[in-house]
């Protein structure tokens, strides 16, 4: 249950926060869809980020995220191999391999009903060590209106 309320607590917090300038602005490279969509321009999409995980064979995985607090970003469960082994978060880049910041992951919160034989509940959070907020990083706002999906792909 405590689970539950943090997550809901979560998603109030970020939508009573009152979003930057930038968010109901449309971007110049809007796209309907991701297939045949275009490259993103440095600080674009400042709350994009990449959990990296490994599992207990050292095979890492990597999973698109989003920046939705100072601390915590969210992420697919099934993203999630492990809560045991050390994983972390990449933050303000262009490209995977030039990450601007990276930061270790503190706390994981799966979904108390994430089924992966369904993909229900496919939603988790994950808290960073440290503050990931920093020049070109920030929350994403939750709007509404239209959106744009961002991933690396």
């Amino acid at each position: 249950m405590v689970i539950v309320a943090l997550i809901v607590l979560v998603f109030v917090s970020v939508t009573s926060v009152e979003c930057l300038t930038f968010c109901d602005q449309p971007s110049s490279s809007t796209q309907l869809r991701i297939i045949g969509g275009t490259k993103a321009t440095k600080s674009e999409f400042p709350w994009q980020a990449v959990y990296v995980s490994y599992d207990n064979a050292g095979n890492g995985l990597m999973c698109g995220g989003t920046v939705i607090d100072e601390y915590w970003i969210m992420t697919a469960a099934h993203c999630i191999v492990s809560t045991n082994r050390k994983s972390y978060i990449l933050t303000g880049l262009l490209s995977i391999r030039n990450p601007q910041h990276t930061t270790y992951t503190k706390r994981i919160v799966v979904h108390p009903q994430y089924d992966a034989s369904r993909i229900a509940n496919d939603i988790a959070l994950v808290q960073s060590t440290r503050s990931l907020f920093n020049s070109g990083i920030s929350s994403v706002c939750l709007t509404k209106k239209r959106f744009t999906v961002v991933n690396f792909g």
